[in-house]
């Protein structure tokens, strides 16, 4: 007598069933000038403007990079800490060390390499 096998239920693919699976990827960063660690997640789709206004820039200019970490540095929960213009204007009094330090720990979380801006900037 052949073995039955119990076959799953394969959920049909939608928007919803995406959304609701979605994960964010985040690293925690050491910040000893801060006295603690943070985490860094992933940029959003919609926040990868950041990534073009550094391609169309010589280098890497502080305020993208800023902008950038402000997207980026979030509590181990995935909730965005500076959130607010205020945060952002703290964020560019802060040692350029750190912030570029995060900046560099954002691009890696979100796939993304300076190199990768490089190469956009020749095309």
């Amino acid at each position: 007598m052949p073995a039955k096998t119990k076959s799953k239920k394969v959920q049909p693919l939608t928007a919803e069933s995406i959304f609701s699976n979605r994960t964010v990827r985040m690293e925690r960063v050491k910040v000893p000038e801060w006295g603690r660690d943070v985490w860094v997640r992933e940029l959003a789709a919609a926040d990868g403007g950041v990534i073009g206004n550094i391609s169309k820039t010589d280098g890497l200019d502080v305020a993208s990079m800023i902008s950038t970490v402000s997207k980026t540095v979030c509590n181990e929960s995935g909730e965005l800490i500076f959130t607010t213009k205020e945060h952002r204007e703290k964020l560019g009094k802060e040692s350029f060390a750190v912030i570029q330090r995060l900046f560099v720990k954002a691009m890696d979380v979100s796939a993304t390499t300076t190199d990768g801006v490089e190469a956009e900037k020749k095309t």
